[in-house]
């Protein structure tokens, strides 16, 4: 899998649907909120030692997307996880708020296993 960086350069003028919702983020900083975005390669780096040749992205516009949007959105990106990765089932459904992984899970002990037998 190649290497990509993502600019920190955020998008100019009108093409930041993000800093509408500062506040939001600031309010719930946990949250984790789908958008959309256009991304375009601003520019890509060689390293002759290791022929590594990989590409930096800039976005170009991003929005936040709606809830009415969501499930079209969730379609759409269990569509290409499952072409991408080659899964048999999608990760995510249709009509359904997008499933995510919490981004600090509670360090609670082990994680339980969903297939283990009760004793």
């Amino acid at each position: 899998m190649g290497k990509i960086t993502l600019s920190g350069a955020m998008p100019g003028d009108n093409n930041n649907g993000l800093a509408a919702h500062s506040k939001d983020f600031l309010e719930d900083p946990l949250k984790i909120v789908t958008i959309v975005a256009q991304v375009a390669v601003s520019k890509i780096t060689e390293k002759p030692e290791t022929n590594e040749v990989s590409p930096t992205i800039r976005v170009h516009h991003w929005e936040i997307v709606l809830p009415e949007d969501q499930p079209a959105v969730a379609k759409a990106l269990g569509n290409a996880y499952g072409r991408r990765s080659g899964a048999m089932e999608l990760p995510f459904e249709t009509g359904t708020q997008i499933p995510v992984r919490e981004p600090f899970p509670e360090e609670d002990g082990p994680a339980e296993d969903p297939d283990a037998e009760a004793v």
